[in-house]
């Protein structure tokens, strides 16, 4: 048990720590850097929709997608984290010790020159975190 929450800590720090410097990059370079840097997930085309330009990584131990959207140059404008509603209070314990909150369920990054606004969505039973300039 103490391996598995070692993993999860390691895997989450990995996305909060790598989170801001997707937007920007392209698909390619994303394809590439998303199995390196977050280990577990795997591009995913399960019900893609043939009219978004987006690219679709699924983990499907922990059950959590990463969904990326490009523009018309295949360069990511904002992503998406989609993972289980029980992992709430520790996301938002994580993101207002590491970043600006700026209301409730949003938060501000600054790294690189660009502001990267976070903000959190809650289902019954999902959690969606999403980054966007």
């Amino acid at each position: 048990m103490y391996k598995v929450f070692l993993t999860f800590v390691a895997v989450f720090l990995l996305l909060t720590s790598y989170a801001q410097n997707y937007i920007g990059k392209s698909k390619d370079v994303i394809t590439s850097l998303v199995p390196k840097e977050m280990p577990g997930f795997t591009v995913n085309t399960f019900g893609k929709n043939p009219d978004v330009n987006s690219l679709k990584f699924y983990d499907s131990k922990k059950d959590r997608s990463l969904i990326f959207f490009f523009d018309s140059k295949n360069i990511c404008t904002y992503f998406k984290l989609i993972e289980d509603i029980e992992l709430y209070d520790k996301k938002v314990a994580e993101f207002n010790s590491k970043y600006q909150q700026n209301g409730k369920d949003k938060w501000t990054i600054k790294e690189e020159g660009k502001t990267i606004k976070v903000e959190m969505e809650k289902s019954e039973y999902l959690l969606t975190i999403l980054y966007t300039l």
